[in-house]
């Protein structure tokens, strides 16, 4: 509990910078827009929500989204580039928690991406909505 009158008090819920989120994941600082999806058992994409990436490591992916993401649950993200489709990332989610402003931060554990024609073919939805967009 904070004690000093003169700083702001601090709560669980009211986590403001990306680095106080989940400050045991290591990675590089990588900002960037993405889609997200979740994936059944069959690989097969659900419904698409926009999220912010984090941070970034060979093994991770750190983002915020407006929606809740269940442990264990496998998510698709397509990383937005500039000039450029989408980089497809895979992902199960080993923690997610409540940031602030109605936001959830959640953390990916890399996973070998999906081979199924309906996991393209999401990808391949998302890079024609990208190229309408701009």
């Amino acid at each position: 509990m904070n004690n000093n009158p003169r700083e702001p008090a601090r709560s669980i819920t009211a986590i403001t910078t990306q680095f106080e989120i989940f400050p045991e994941v290591s990675g590089h600082t990588f900002k960037a827009i993405a889609d997200f999806s979740e994936l059944d058992d069959r690989f097969r994409p659900g419904p698409k929500w926009t999220g912010r990436a984090l941070r970034l490591s060979k093994s991770h992916l750190v983002f915020q989204s407006r929606r809740m993401c269940h442990r264990d649950r496998t998510i698709a993200a397509a990383i937005h580039r500039i000039d450029s489709d989408p980089v497809p990332l895979v992902g199960t989610v080993s923690q997610c928690v409540y940031s602030s402003d109605g936001m959830y931060a959640a953390v990916l554990e890399f996973i070998a991406r999906p081979d199924s024609p309906e996991f393209h073919a999401w990808l391949a939805g998302v890079a024609k909505s990208l190229a309408k967009a701009a």
